[in-house]
């Protein structure tokens, strides 16, 4: 290499490289901190879990969140409740509860996972969601249907049905 290529190829590449590291590190640091839930003030993880087919001959319901190892649970008593508690949706003919599950106090970072069940205590048929925390300063939404039927259930019955 000649001292004139040396000279300029070797201040080049060290500027090149320090502009790098000076561009990318503001913007890493804005993206991966700047929708991360602290859980202080007005700034709490919050997950609305919507549940769909509740009616008096379910019984009652248990809705569960947990993210980061902590858990908000609720229990509904369906037979106790006022038909104004568990709102009619004219659309889809289907009766609606939801549970706002709130986590002060928790750091909650984008993409962290977090899992949404509801169980059913009469038949303890247990339906769950899995979700990650979106980038968005918003609550979470989680739709459950009390009236599907999931498959390994379903195979559970035909097992049963078989085995007598």
């Amino acid at each position: 290499m000649s001292a004139a290529y040396r000279k300029i190829v070797i201040p080049a590449v060290a500027f090149a490289a320090l502009l790098a590291v000076f561009d990318y590190a503001p913007v890493s640091y804005l993206v991966n901190n700047a929708h991360a839930e602290t859980g202080i003030g007005k700034d709490v993880f919050k997950v609305v879990v919507s549940v769909f087919g509740a009616n008096k001959e379910i019984g009652d319901i248990l809705a569960l969140v947990t993210v980061n190892e902590n858990s908000k649970a609720k229990l509904f008593d369906l037979h106790s409740m006022s038909p104004v508690a568990i709102n009619t949706n004219s659309t889809q003919n289907e009766n609606v509860v939801e549970f706002v599950a709130t986590f002060p106090k928790v750091a909650v970072n984008t993409g962290d996972v977090y899992r949404s069940c509801v169980i059913t205590p009469n038949t303890m048929h247990q339906y769950c969601e899995e979700g990650s925390n979106s980038p968005a300063k918003r609550p979470e939404f989680v739709d459950i249907s009390l009236d599907k039927v999931k498959k390994s259930d379903a195979e559970k019955k035909i097992k049963l049905k078989d085995a007598s």
